[in-house]
């Protein structure tokens, strides 16, 4: 099967790396910076310069493939997304936008495509369990998701470094966050409620409220449902400042005759301070707890996954997460184990057993471990 990766960052990388031995995919990586495609560095993978934003140079080339991975910045991944779907192309999704993906299920159908859409962490390893874990409880009264990539080392600034868009991460502190709560939805600002957050073997974290329940908003029923961005102590309410400040607006704002935003010039510094370099080190932290009732009685069930920096293969633990769980999600699709037409998240593709099983047996083999604990 020929297989395009649009999108080689980190992420795209571990992606590529990943499934470029598979002897039934014929891969090639397209980017618009040349040096993501020199990383790769691989005579089985073919690496094309590309600009995506380009909606007739996109079709033409979508053209000799038969499935698209879509790891571009969000800033540009639902647009890109609609353009796959139009053009009758099977498509397994990472890039997070603030559009709802259900909005295409229908042009999807009428395509006849098969659409595996918010294949990462989190969203994606966490809807993935939830759906498989819907089985466990006659009534869900309860659901927090905690999940962040971490560096292994705090730097005493912001604690912080990022292994996708900037872009996009600012988004994050912008977006207002949506939830569950009494069986109704409700939004509230980003970065407006903060918790501790404990994991084995570590220091305490804080978490804030943030917008990554997508799809689980409509497909999974729960009294109460929130999600949380794990991050060091102390980084949230610096953010929370920037925000505050105007920083992040976008708005622009006319300096010595040059027209300018905010939020384009906070990205192009923080860039500089925040990026994630090739020897920088993380960690990627996922906590899914549920309760519940079954045959009456209180249940509570509680993931973990705590994933580091991989030495061996110096590989990011970000882009291992996020990456492995694409490939699994490629390898359903060009095996044969899913093929229904419309959009599906993997909460869906979790209440499937068979597949449930096949992506996690394939997480483990990789090493990504997650552990269950039930009370």
């Amino acid at each position: 099967m020929k297989v395009l990766l649009l999108g080689c960052g980190l992420v795209g990388r571990a992606i590529a790396v990943d499934l470029k031995n598979d002897s039934d995919i014929k891969l090639t990586a397209a980017d618009i910076n040349k040096d993501n495609l020199n990383k790769l560095n691989s005579k089985s993978i073919t690496a094309i310069w590309f600009d995506t934003t380009k909606k007739s140079a996109l079709e033409n080339l979508l053209i000799d493939f038969d499935l698209v991975i879509n790891a571009v910045p969000g800033s540009i991944g639902f647009k890109t997304l609609q353009y796959i779907i139009g053009t009758g192309t099977n498509v397994v999704d990472i890039a997070f936008y603030e559009e709802d993906p259900f909005s295409l299920h229908q042009l999807a159908i009428k395509n006849n495509v098969t659409a595996l859409v918010d294949c990462g962490v989190s969203p994606g390893i966490s809807n993935l369990i939830l759906g498989n874990s819907l089985k466990e409880f006659e009534e869900i009264n309860n659901i927090e998701i905690y999940v962040g990539g971490l560096p292994k080392e705090r730097d005493g600034l912001f604690d912080y470094k990022a292994v996708f868009s900037i872009s996009d991460l600012i988004e994050e502190y912008l977006r207002p966050a949506r939830a569950i709560v009494n069986n109704k939805i409700i939004t509230t600002d980003a970065l407006s409620e903060i918790k501790e957050i404990s994991l084995e073997n570590y220091e305490p974290f804080e978490a804030f409220n943030s917008d990554g329940l997508r799809t689980l908003l409509k497909t999974i029923n729960a009294e109460n449902m929130s999600e949380y961005t794990v991050r060091y102590k102390g980084h949230t309410e610096k953010m929370k400042l920037l925000r505050d400040a105007s920083f992040f607006s976008k708005e622009i704002v006319e300096i010595n005759g040059q027209e300018i935003t905010p939020f384009d010039f906070s990205t192009a510094l923080l860039s500089k301070v925040i990026k994630f370099t090739e020897t920088d080190k993380d960690i990627t932290l996922l906590k899914i707890i549920m309760e519940g009732e079954v045959n009456s009685k209180y249940k509570k069930v509680i993931y973990e996954m705590i994933d580091e920096f991989d030495d061996l293969t110096n590989t990011h633990s970000m882009a291992r997460t996020t990456g492995f769980m694409a490939a699994m999600c490629v390898r359903l699709l060009v095996n044969n184990k899913f093929n229904e037409k419309g959009i599906f998240p993997p909460e869906v593709l979790g209440q499937n057993e068979t597949v449930y099983n096949y992506v996690m047996s394939g997480l483990e083999d990789r090493n990504i471990m997650i552990n269950k604990v039930v009370e």
